[in-house]
């Protein structure tokens, strides 16, 4: 029973940017339970459906992984696949309507960026824009509110470094 849940555990594998090429993400998409692979600010992700031990024998241990996604810090590391997951399980459960605007314009903002590394950058600048149209309908105090969660977050984690 172990075995079944493991291989229906979505888990992102951490590895340094510097490994990416469009070759090695053929070469990895060829597994039919790889979501996805990116290159964002700070690492290569291997987005990854089940047993990852064939990305592991491919390209070794990864600087770590994740399979948690319920913390909008790692939104201040460069890893916005993660922080997407996160908001949007916020998302799902908001019944104002406000800061259900909030929470998807955070959305947009992450598959912004994660467009933006992946060269899409029409794409990018379109979602960016659906953002900022929506944080415009969300009540200037309830953005501040919400702003200043994140600029604590920031301070936190200490993105600039």
């Amino acid at each position: 029973m172990e075995n079944v849940k493991k291989e229906e555990l979505r888990t992102i594998l951490f590895y340094n940017k510097t490994l990416f090429t469009k070759d090695l993400k053929e070469l990895l998409r060829l597994r039919s339970n790889i979501i996805d692979i990116r290159k964002g600010p700070k690492y290569m992700e291997v987005d990854i459906l089940g047993d990852y031990s064939g990305v592991i024998t491919t390209l070794g241990d990864p600087l770590f992984k994740s399979n948690r996604f319920e913390d909008f810090s790692c939104f201040w590391d460069g890893r916005f696949w993660e922080a997407h997951e996160a908001i949007e399980s916020l998302w799902r459960g908001e019944r104002d309507l406000d800061m259900r605007n909030y929470y998807q314009a955070l959305i947009l903002v992450c598959a912004s960026m994660i467009k933006f590394y992946k060269g899409e950058l029409k794409v990018s600048d379109d979602l960016m824009e659906k953002a900022l149209s929506l944080l415009t309908k969300v009540p200037g105090y309830k953005r501040e509110e919400a702003f200043k969660k994140l600029i604590s977050d920031y301070k936190k984690n200490n993105w600039s470094k």
